[in-house]
């Protein structure tokens, strides 16, 4: 959820807001439901299409990490569905493999720790930090 209410903010609520890198993790912003709520804000562009386009205030970058086994995310690359915005960014979509497993052994692909985990988002945090102003 904490993906779609960014999502929201950024776009409906807090246009102007400037950001310059976005991380999202296990999100459902791929999902038709989900998509289909975020265009209903949208108004409808010539021909009745309605695009669903990156938040205007991203100017750096937006990193999207799914596994495939989550079942909140089904594997949907964000970048498929969402826009270049007006600084030329949209989603860059990593497939990680969440690892995370309970006290009981039981594997959770949308746990947060377990993203928090993965080589990847590690290697995007630590150039994000290298570069930081």
């Amino acid at each position: 959820m904490g993906s779609i209410v960014a999502f929201d903010v950024l776009s409906f609520f807090a246009p102007e807001s400037r950001l310059h890198t976005l991380v999202t993790i296990g999100s459902p912003l791929g999902l038709p439901l989900v998509l289909s709520r975020i265009a209903a804000q949208y108004k409808t562009k010539p021909r009745g299409k309605k695009e669903m386009v990156t938040p205007p205030g991203i100017y750096g970058n937006w990193f999207n990490m799914y596994d495939i086994l989550d079942r909140i995310t089904l594997g949907y690359n964000l970048s498929r569905k969402y826009e270049f915005n007006r600084h030329a960014i949209r989603p860059r979509d990593f497939a990680v493999v969440n690892d995370y497993h309970n006290h009981e052994g039981e594997h959770n692909p949308h746990k947060s720790y377990g993203y928090l985990r993965t080589e990847e988002l590690t290697r995007v945090l630590v150039d994000f930090l290298a570069n930081a102003e």
